[in-house]
């Protein structure tokens, strides 16, 4: 009898079937060999792409943007302060006491048009980190605890990118990271504006560093302040200095058109206020330009017309509402005007020219005088000037650890400034609200934002300043230095001009 069970009931292969077979296993080895492939090459954009999944940070548009610790590295000019940056925030984890994180919002990347460029976005790093550790191993901000861990949250040159950064930053806010604040904010653009609506909304206190944009402030964005004086606060500075100068009277206005710089759009505006409505100094028709500084939808041009029409009307003050780096360009083109024979004034507020060096050789072939209106007078304030009396203090800590070379445009000063001032409301907030186990949270830091005045002013490396709700969350008593390229051969040209306090 045959056992049915060992038979075999498999037709014998066709010549069709057989070829089926092959052309499957065909198929399918290639499916195979296209998912190992596939499985490599994200395998290896996840890890050489902006330092893998875990560091918080992406590529978008070819700029790595996103939160970290600094233990990602932005760029190879940043990895000292990086480095410092991430040791400072594991020395805050291991004393075991309660703690929270401030995020440094900024441009961490840049291109060669980026009016927040390769140094200056060193010099900023630096300054949040001194402010950092400064607030943590002392009392500058009151009793150090919390301590405070900083993060970084690169928006990409220009704030670009800010909207998923501001995603990734509310997630840090129930997280280990107990994200409670944030400072710097980058520059006085449109983007900023936009990100600060963003926080606003998400009740994450703000604290700006460089911007001067009047409108960026607690009156306008619920939660923001400021560290840095407003457009409007260096244009009053530049009444006070042309008050004394009764040489100095006839002049136009030369602006950039530029329309997603507020920096620029509102320092005019409070250049013609002053000057036209109160002052009368703007006798001539404003010139305009597009500046290369700020991405714009115009090609950014040249100063040749502007140049040709001050030479026919003459003035003696020029009063400019523009960028840093197109300023360079105006004074070379100055350079050649066919009147220059006519000394000329020309006027602005910065936060601080880190560009001195290379103006003043410009300034005197230009037959030019620059007088500007700064948040930082780092000589006069080294010697001990009255208005300034944390300044020395400061200036020692900084260098300790950097070059005094970076104190030569306000950007370090001002985002120290800025990250004193979010540990002063941080550690105000703990004290006020006895929050759980010493950590604050956002709402609680909020609520202290203007309370910062009287025994709770900040002790900032530019001045003692103070917040309230009559000084719209922009500083009060904060001091705004005029000074002169080349300077004047004795002192300073004027005693500095304070901002109204509340």
């Amino acid at each position: 009898m045959t056992d049915l069970d060992t038979i075999d009931f498999t037709p014998p292969p066709t010549k069709a079937g057989r070829r089926r077979r092959i052309r499957n296993l065909g198929v399918l080895t290639a499916v195979v060999l296209l998912v190992a492939a596939g499985a490599i090459w994200i395998g290896d954009r996840l890890l050489g792409a902006c330092g893998g999944p875990s560091s918080g940070v992406s590529e978008v548009d070819g700029e790595c943007v996103g939160v970290t610790d600094g233990s990602y590295e932005f760029h190879p000019d940043l990895a000292e302060v990086q480095r410092k940056i991430v040791a400072e925030n594991e020395w805050v984890l291991a004393q075991n006491k309660p703690y929270v994180s401030v995020a440094l919002l900024s441009p961490l990347t840049w291109n060669d048009t980026s009016a927040l460029n390769g140094p200056k976005i060193l010099r900023l790093l630096q300054g949040s980190f001194v402010g950092q550790q400064r607030v943590n191993r002392g009392s500058l901000a009151g009793d150090p605890q919390p301590l405070i861990r900083l993060l970084l949250a690169n928006a990409g040159s220009g704030m670009t990118h800010w909207e998923p950064v501001v995603t990734a930053l509310a997630e840090r806010v129930t997280s280990d990271d107990r994200l409670v604040a944030v400072s710097g904010l980058g520059m006085s653009v449109a983007q900023t504006a936009a990100a600060a609506t963003r926080l606003s909304e998400l009740r994450l206190p703000m604290i700006g560093a460089l911007i001067t944009a009047d409108g960026l402030d607690h009156e306008h964005i619920n939660g923001l302040i400021r560290a840095n004086a407003t457009n409007t606060d260096y244009v009053a500075a530049l009444a006070r200095y042309l008050s004394g100068r009764a040489d100095l009277r006839d002049g136009l206005l030369v602006y950039d058109a530029n329309q997603p710089d507020l920096y620029t759009r509102t320092l005019k505006q409070a250049i013609e206020r002053q000057f036209t409505e109160r002052g009368g100094y703007l006798r001539y028709p404003p010139q305009s330009f597009v500046g290369a500084s700020i991405p714009g939808a115009a090609t950014p041009n040249m100063f040749d017309g502007i140049t040709k029409n001050i030479c026919t009307v003459h003035p003696q003050l020029v009063f400019y509402a523009g960028r840093e780096g197109d300023l360079v360009s105006f004074i070379e083109a100055l350079s050649h005007r066919v009147c220059r024979a006519e000394p000329l004034t020309v006027l602005t507020g910065a936060t601080g020219f880190g560009l001195v060096k290379v103006l003043t050789g410009k300034l005197v072939a230009a037959n030019v005088t620059a007088v500007y209106a700064s948040s930082v007078d780092d000589e006069r304030w080294r010697a001990g000037a009255s208005e300034a009396p944390n300044y020395r203090d400061f200036h020692a800590a900084f260098t300790a650890h950097f070059s005094p070379a970076s104190l030569d445009d306000g950007y370090a000063v001002m985002h120290h400034d800025a990250m004193v001032t979010a540990a002063r409301a941080i550690r105000l907030a703990a004290e006020q609200s006895g929050a759980a186990r010493g950590r604050p949270s956002p709402a609680d830091v909020l609520s202290q934002l203007l309370n910062l005045n009287n025994a709770y002013q900040v002790p900032a490396a530019s001045g003692l300043i103070s917040f309230s709700a009559k000084t719209k969350g922009n500083p009060g008593g904060k001091p705004v230095p005029v000074l002169q390229v080349p300077p004047p051969p004795v002192g300073p040209p004027t005693t500095p001009y304070f901002t109204p306090s509340g």
